[in-house]
């Protein structure tokens, strides 16, 4: 596995688990910063 994968994977984690999060927290302003980690991650690919 290449670093470059790795990158990939980590990210790929990273942004599903926090967009899972986004939709099941009940709290809005955990959402909210689970949104950003969201699209920072997808910035990141």
């Amino acid at each position: 596995m290449t670093v470059l994968q790795l990158v990939f994977l980590v990210l790929a984690v990273i942004t599903v688990g926090s967009a899972v999060g986004v939709v099941t927290s009940k709290n809005i302003f955990y959402s909210a910063l689970l949104l950003i980690a969201c699209l920072f991650t997808v910035a990141g690919f």
